[in-house]
């Protein structure tokens, strides 16, 4: 299958992006949602657990994060409103639990960065 392509958000305004980058990472939160490990748990008791609409937003994008985000894909993180520009960078390795959590969020993924980018630079395609 060719390689998809992701935006994940560093937390409100990028606070996260600096951690991203030097550690090699992307991450996602939904703590309150779901602080535990997902490899034990499927994509279906996960959305099952899902009881509000809010929950079942945190839900949809956990579910994209640890089960449908594969190695070789692409991932773009808007560094804005700090500057306008994008880190992009390549998933490098599975879903993976932190514990204990760090501010970040206790999902993860390895990531190899690419480079960062300017806005204008990118096409929208």
């Amino acid at each position: 299958m060719a390689e998809q392509l992701w935006v994940v958000r560093a937390g409100e305004q990028a606070r996260y992006a600096e951690d991203f980058k030097s550690g090699e990472f992307i991450a996602a939160g939904f703590g309150e949602f779901f602080p535990g490990d997902l490899g034990g748990t499927s994509e279906i008791e996960l959305r099952r657990r899902a009881t509000s609409p809010a929950e079942r937003t945190f839900a949809g994008q956990l579910s994209a994060f640890a089960y449908h985000v594969e190695t070789g894909d692409f991932v773009i993180v808007p560094l804005l409103p700090k500057r306008r520009t994008y880190l992009v960078g390549q998933v490098s390795g599975p879903y993976q639990h932190i514990t204990p959590a760090p501010a970040s969020g206790p999902h993860r993924r390895a990531v190899k960065w690419l480079g960062e980018f300017p806005r204008e630079g990118l096409s929208k395609a």
